[in-house]
């Protein structure tokens, strides 16, 4: 165990302000209780205010601030953050201590269970009923179900197996977290000489920080940084956004870039489609909805979102065509193996779900999240005082910033995938395979100009 180490520059650790928001346990202690009374309070507000969908502390907390905001823009801005105020994690980490300790059947070792939960759970449920998630009382059960799986497999299984296998985000902010410009890591020159290995221990997940240098990955770290408070040769570096993206390595997971195709599928190319393209002046004319109405038309309104599931549907067709049919098509034209394109091509997706997530999100929350979380907040105690509008009108130029993050995403994407196309060892033509991978990228711009277009050209 080191006491003291020497901070190099670009160690955040250095800085009273982030030491004192990662590393002062008393002061992480109280964010963490304050995070699980908040998430305890919009729980019971969805039971005791059922039908209540004005200013729903519940339905805003849960889809306005946490999910929608407070964690896409903190995975682009600094990693897996959330996981380190998260209830059940917060909540976990006690639990297990007393559990039964199992190990999770591998049949079950897999992070994509707890994606599938959140696909079917919540993409799948907003596009095709869009109106069940406002619901207060639906909002609760569903945090109330998720809850009581967490402290059932807190107590089971060992090494916090929910985190990294059940929780409907855990594959995407250990997958996601990748993007981020920050980094975990240990001063190797303080770790060569340690023989008690205390940061390893005091990881809840059993990992061990100081291995993650020499992996090219932190893992499934969730920076709930009891390593750092554990030992002081622990730090937590500004550095390169996706620096460990733009090498291929041996530890690398399949299951991280399914995450990013998938979660690119239902909220990237799909809200494109239906909100970005569904709100502007061609809305009346994209084929998703001409269809819509025609099947209205013949057979009467449905009980379902019928644009959205074709949506989602035409969605799905178009990013396995951009995707896996592109990387099979790759791989047999440029005679490498499926493997090694999938791994060079998925990672490069990662870009473009943060920061797009990210460009979407940000003029949502100057315009209806932040709006509503505070209205929500302030009715708790008087109903009449919630009448703040937005913060920013959506006529606002400011707005058209955020959609520079798009653009953003496209090229950061594209050098990922040109620096880890370099690592190829065979007599291949590189020029060729870039393009032919770079095809996803240069379609999902061209979604976005699309987007860009319609409305400067039909308003």
């Amino acid at each position: 165990m080191v006491n003291f180490a020497k901070r190099s520059r670009n160690d955040l650790f250095r800085f009273s302000f982030f030491s004192l928001i990662f590393k002062n346990k008393r002061f992480v202690f109280w964010v963490r209780i304050i995070s699980l009374l908040i998430f305890i309070g919009a729980i019971l507000d969805g039971f005791l205010n059922p039908f209540e969908t004005k200013n729903s502390f519940a339905v805003a907390i849960f889809w306005s601030f946490f999910w929608p905001f407070f964690m896409v823009v903190s995975l682009g801005a600094a990693g897996s953050v959330f996981c380190g105020i998260c209830p059940h994690g917060f909540l976990g980490k006690y639990i297990t201590k007393f559990g039964l300790k199992k190990q999770v059947p591998k049949i079950a070792q897999n992070p994509l269970i707890g994606l599938g939960f959140l696909i079917i759970g919540y993409w799948l449920t907003l596009y095709i009923f869009p109106g069940v998630l406002k619901s207060p009382l639906i909002s609760s059960l569903f945090f109330l179900f998720f809850t009581f799986v967490a402290l059932l497999s807190f107590f089971i299984f060992k090494d916090m197996s929910y985190c990294k296998y059940f929780c409907p985000i855990g594959s995407i902010t250990s997958s996601f977290a990748k993007v981020s410009p920050t980094w975990l890591a240990t001063y190797q020159n303080h770790c060569a000489t340690c023989d008690d290995f205390a940061c390893a221990k005091a990881c809840p997940y059993h990992l061990s920080p100081f291995n993650f240098d020499k992996k090219g990955s932190m893992q499934e770290c969730k920076l709930c940084m009891e390593c750092a408070n554990a030992c002081e040769a622990v730090g937590f570096f500004a550095t390169k956004p996706s620096r460990s993206l733009f090498k291929v390595n041996k530890s690398s997971k399949n299951s991280e870039i399914w995450t990013f195709i998938l979660i690119v599928w239902v909220a990237s190319i799909s809200m494109i489609l239906k909100n970005a393209l569904g709100n502007s002046p061609i809305a009346p004319f994209l084929p998703w909805n001409i269809a819509a109405h025609k099947l209205t038309s013949e057979f009467g309104a449905f009980s379902f979102d019928v644009a959205g599931a074709i949506v989602l549907c035409l969605s799905f067709a178009l990013v396995s065509i951009f995707s896996i049919a592109n990387y099979l098509l790759a791989s047999k034209i440029h005679k490498i193996e499926f493997q090694a394109i999938f791994q060079i091509a998925g990672y490069s997706v990662a870009p473009l779900v943060i920061f797009g997530g990210m460009a979407q999100t940000m003029p949502f929350f100057l315009t209806h999240y932040g709006p509503d979380t505070l209205n929500a907040i302030v009715a708790l105690f008087d109903q009449s005082l919630a009448t703040f509008g937005p913060f920013v009108q959506k006529s606002n130029h400011i707005l058209k910033i955020f959609a520079m993050l798009h653009f953003f995403g496209v090229f950061w994407g594209l050098k990922i995938l040109k620096s880890r196309i370099r690592t190829v060892k065979t007599n291949i033509n590189q020029t060729a395979l870039f393009w032919q991978l770079s095809a996803f990228h240069l379609f999902y711009l061209s979604m976005i100009i699309l987007t860009i277009v319609s409305f400067a050209a039909f308003k």
